[in-house]
């Protein structure tokens, strides 16, 4: 299996999908405007190491999310997690999707 590097520098990244379901409508409606700040600001300068951040709603059920996300290196992701923004997700998450924080399935990829 070949690492994954980013295109332009050759170092490695880091894929990731975090896949969850929402209680309700109005859930999912909150967690979309939620989502749009995360990616706002993970693809702005106050995160140069996101590559991409990519939030998606299931189109034949709206209560299904998943997120596609890359970035630079693990310091990255850290970084990533720590903003306010993402802060704010996990902090409504518990009301706002089945299972609460337990419901978030977060799965690491390597590329090939």
């Amino acid at each position: 299996m070949h690492a994954p590097y980013h295109k332009t520098t050759n170092i490695m990244t880091v894929t990731l999908i975090a896949t969850f379901r929402v209680v309700d409508e109005a859930a999912a409606s909150r967690v979309q405007e939620l989502l749009s700040k995360v990616r706002d600001v993970a693809l702005s300068p106050a995160e140069p190491g996101t590559q991409v951040y990519n939030p998606a709603r299931k189109t034949t059920d709206g209560l299904d999310f998943v997120v596609y996300e890359e970035y630079a290196d693990k310091a990255a992701v850290d970084a990533h997690l720590s903003s306010d923004e993402f802060k704010a997700l996990i902090g409504e998450s518990e009301t706002l999707l089945v299972g609460g924080r337990a419901g978030l399935n977060v799965n690491y990829y390597a590329k090939f």
